[in-house]
């Protein structure tokens, strides 16, 4: 079973993160991705993709 996506959140000309995702509906488990770069421009350039991503309250 594939781990869940990270929701990201973005600011322009700051490193940005991902918040923590819950883990399988575990509070206080999840995963964390920090980028080095604007995530907004790695997506328009083709670096990286998210799929599968749903709104998490």
């Amino acid at each position: 079973m594939c781990p869940p996506l990270v929701a990201f959140g973005y600011r322009k000309g700051y490193k940005s993160q991902g918040p923590i995702i819950p883990w399988f509906n575990h509070p206080g488990q999840g995963i964390q991705i920090i980028f080095s770069e604007d995530i907004e421009e790695l997506i328009k350039k083709g670096k990286i993709a998210i799929r599968n991503l749903k709104k998490i309250k």
